[in-house]
């Protein structure tokens, strides 16, 4: 964390201006990125050189991560306590998953995130991430960062004291484990988690006996107890829902759920709650391709973390600006035979740099009346039941610091 030595002095770099820049969706070269910032900041004419990137980096590294973590938990709380939030049965949903992050290929980098073993046995720089995302309020609610060895499971655990009694998770089949339930009934998290259809003896049982849903009991193995005590969890058995759905294309997907007042949670809609699931995918392809997560600006592993979180921050306030301003695209298109929402791409590409101004100037109601009318204007229709099938094989992406955009 921050030292009480640190940005004491009156300096061209003080504590604000480093979290305005990193907060500012950094893609292009970092000296760019700085002459970009005083140039806007300062209202000047012309870009000129104000700080150099060695002091930047000097800065930076006085900037403990963390502060981002808590900056999106400040947005978070304030989303939910000052917004009327779209829910789910009254409850908030949570779309939890995992993806991957290559990283700077550095030494120090892969000593801290260590990284995935190649055939060649060369190391490459690759961390894991998780992830737990609001699809119905497009806000990441909390993620980490970590070593590419560490497992989703239980990164997901470390982040359980986050949610708790309204909230609902949702997560695929890499994550059903009698501890992982265990551990969401104990902290009165409800989950609806997909199963493969060979998960368990009482899976099987469940599919044999032509059911569409039925409440079994499940029972802890060995490992399954070691495994509680570890995460101390209690290992008695768990009255769990099942439900099977018949998907359109012959398969059958099975549901495991905490959520077992058949009156109040019909079977018919478990197929359109897990599906909504998918908003969680469509973050990391935001956080990946629109907010180029990847394209980090430092070399060491406190800029990995730094990048990260701070652009959840910005897209979390991208998202909250974009809710306020689908109010009005509601109001306007409600005749329409589509419904529409506001264009999050489009959002996203206009707060790189509208952020400076928005965390910089006194007075915000001109750019933030200019920013809500732009996302409003900027709109596409919601066409449903679309599907696309997925392309097999490696997506390769890469941002290398000696080749970055001018801007």
């Amino acid at each position: 964390r921050v030292r009480p030595q640190d940005f004491t002095r009156t300096r061209t770099l003080p504590f604000p201006s480093v979290v305005v820049i990193l907060l500012n969706l950094c893609k292009n070269s970092l000296q760019d990125e700085l002459d970009g910032f005083f140039k806007a900041t300062r209202e000047l004419a012309v870009a000129s050189r104000v700080a150099w990137k060695s002091a930047f980096s000097q800065a930076r590294y006085k900037l403990h991560s963390s502060a981002f973590e808590e900056l999106n938990d400040l947005v978070i709380e304030r989303f939910y306590r000052t917004r009327r939030a779209r829910r789910w049965h009254g409850l908030r949903l949570l779309a939890g998953d995992g993806s991957t992050a290559r990283l700077p290929d550095t030494d120090e980098v892969l000593e801290h995130l260590g990284g995935m073993i190649a055939a060649t046995g060369r190391a490459h720089a690759l961390a894991r991430v998780v992830s737990v995302f609001d699809p119905l309020n497009r806000l990441t609610v909390a993620a980490k960062i970590a070593p590419y060895a560490a497992g989703e499971r239980e990164l997901l655990a470390e982040l359980l004291p986050r949610f708790g009694k309204q909230d609902l998770l949702l997560l695929d089949r890499g994550y059903p484990a009698f501890w992982l339930f265990a551990l969401l009934v104990q902290k009165r998290i409800g989950f609806c988690v997909r199963a493969s259809v060979s998960y368990s003896p009482e899976v099987t049982a469940f599919l044999a006996s032509g059911k569409r849903d039925a409440v079994i009991t499940f029972r802890a193995g060995a490992h399954a107890r070691r495994q509680c005590r570890e995460w101390g969890a209690s290992s008695q058995p768990l009255e769990l829902r099942v439900v099977r759905v018949e998907l359109p294309g012959g398969g059958v997907e099975v549901l495991i759920t905490s959520l077992t007042d058949r009156r109040r949670f019909r079977h018919r809609e478990f197929q359109g709650l897990y599906q909504l699931r998918w908003g969680v995918e469509e973050s990391f392809k935001a956080l990946k391709c629109r907010v180029e997560m990847e394209n980090w600006t430092g070399k060491y592993a406190e800029a990995v973390y730094q990048d990260f979180h701070a652009k959840i921050v910005t897209t979390n306030l991208t998202a909250v600006f974009a809710s306020e301003a689908q109010v009005a695209v509601e109001r306007r298109t409600r005749k329409r035979v589509l419904s529409y929402r506001v264009n999050f791409a489009h959002a996203l590409s206009k707060m790189k740099d509208t952020v400076l101004l928005l965390l910089t100037r006194q007075r915000l109601d001109h750019y933030v009346g200019a920013l809500l009318r732009l996302y409003a204007d900027t709109i596409e229709p919601i066409r449903p039941n679309r599907s696309y099938p997925r392309r097999p094989g490696p997506k390769l992406q890469g941002f290398f610091p000696c080749y970055k955009p001018a801007h």
